[in-house]
């Protein structure tokens, strides 16, 4: 399905996908918790993962919608108890990378910014002011887009040299992926 660390099966079968999870103590608790199991290390995996489908979302929808997705309802107290958040650093400190921690936040800056944008009100005489605005929020994604062509670039720099043909993408995923 997706994965940076971790291969996740479309049944949500963590273990036997993908025998690393056995090497991340914290992840592993979370996997061995009779409450929690291979669920809540999907969870995990969904909401915090590079190559999540949920990525782009802001912090706290995505959680809320993967909640939905694996929990079928936007709030799980479990997904906030202590062993859930140690599992959740693990992976994230794993899985580091200064480019994409960098593009996430300027992803949700961004985010932040529109949503300032769609409250504000355009008056005649601040027009510059709005302008200006814009002018800024235009040269913030753009930043953010070439961020994120440099990650591309890495991602696939680095396939080359483990000998990769593809990740495991159809030639369509491939060149959208490429072009998006």
């Amino acid at each position: 399905m997706f994965n940076q660390l971790i291969e996740i099966s479309k049944d949500g079968n963590v273990f036997l996908q993908d025998h690393s999870i056995a090497l991340m103590p914290k992840l592993w608790a979370v996997y061995k918790d009779k409450y929690m199991g291979s669920d809540m290390v999907r969870w995990i995996v969904a909401v915090e993962d590079y190559k999540s489908p949920y990525r782009n979302l802001p912090d706290g929808e995505r959680e809320k919608m993967v909640t939905l997705a694996i929990y079928n309802k936007t709030v799980y107290l479990k997904c906030t108890e202590q062993i859930v958040l140690d599992a959740r650093e693990e992976y994230m400190t794993l899985q580091y990378d200064p480019q994409i921690a960098l593009f996430r936040t300027m992803s949700e800056k961004l985010h932040e910014m529109n949503v300032e944008l769609r409250k504000k009100k355009v008056e005649v005489d601040k027009l510059d002011d709005f302008n200006d605005l814009i002018i800024k929020v235009q040269k913030a994604s753009e930043a953010r887009d070439k961020i994120k062509q440099a990650i591309i670039k890495d991602q696939e720099g680095e396939k080359q040299i483990r000998g990769a043909q593809n990740s495991g993408m159809s030639l369509l995923e491939e060149r959208q992926r490429m072009e998006g």
